[in-house]
């Protein structure tokens, strides 16, 4: 996790870039993100190929959790909408659908997307 100092200590102007030390920036930028300005202002930010992953699986991860959020929220909905004669004990359900819990063993674990 970055702190204000490291970003300070990590802003480099582009005109950098330019003047035969890109090879030293990248380097820099394996550590610790570099924050590139443009005419003093936010332009880029260089980061390695871990932490650039890393933060692509967080993003992936955050929309997951979205989607696992809006999916709860749906059942809790339905849930608070029935009525507790609606429901079936789980013994019910399986006679209901023909099946006995050797079948349910016989199963592969579902695969969720």
């Amino acid at each position: 996790m970055l702190n204000a100092t490291d970003v300070l200590e990590n802003i480099v102007p582009i005109s950098q870039f330019g003047r035969g030390k890109s090879s030293q920036l990248f380097e820099r930028s394996q550590e610790k993100p570099l924050f590139v300005t443009k005419n003093n202002n936010p332009f880029s930010v260089v980061l390695s190929n871990e932490e650039f992953i890393r933060l692509s699986r967080i993003e992936e991860n955050f929309s997951e959790i979205e989607e696992e959020i809006e999916l709860i929220k749906l059942v809790v909905e339905r849930s608070e909408s029935c009525k507790r004669d609606d429901y079936l004990s789980f013994e019910n359900a399986l006679k209901t659908l023909g099946i006995d819990e050797k079948d349910l063993e016989l199963l592969e674990d579902p695969e969720f997307e």
